[in-house]
């Protein structure tokens, strides 16, 4: 009985560290040209989904953003995936 009690304690005072770790991720917006290649990345706005992808006005180097979750640049693909562009 004692082991089980012990036992449920514990990963009950493990799991909100297993959420806070799952929160710690960030979220940043990969920014693309009209051509779809990476251009740069900007934390992501609050409220951002991962996975969304957005034609906006300011074309240029800024032509579309997508959220990922990535603390840099290095998790943005270097090339727009083509089934985001014809979606949109």
């Amino acid at each position: 009985m004692k082991t089980t009690l012990m036992t449920a304690t514990l990963l009950i005072a493990a799991v909100p560290a297993w959420a806070n770790e799952a929160s710690d991720a960030g979220l940043i917006t990969c920014w693309y040209n009209q051509n779809g290649k990476l251009t740069g990345s900007t934390p992501a706005e609050a409220g951002a989904k991962p996975g969304t992808t957005i034609q906006t006005a300011e074309g240029g180097d800024r032509a579309w953003n997508r959220t990922v979750v990535g603390d840099d640049a290095s998790a943005c693909p270097a090339k727009l995936p083509v089934s985001s562009i014809a979606t949109q």
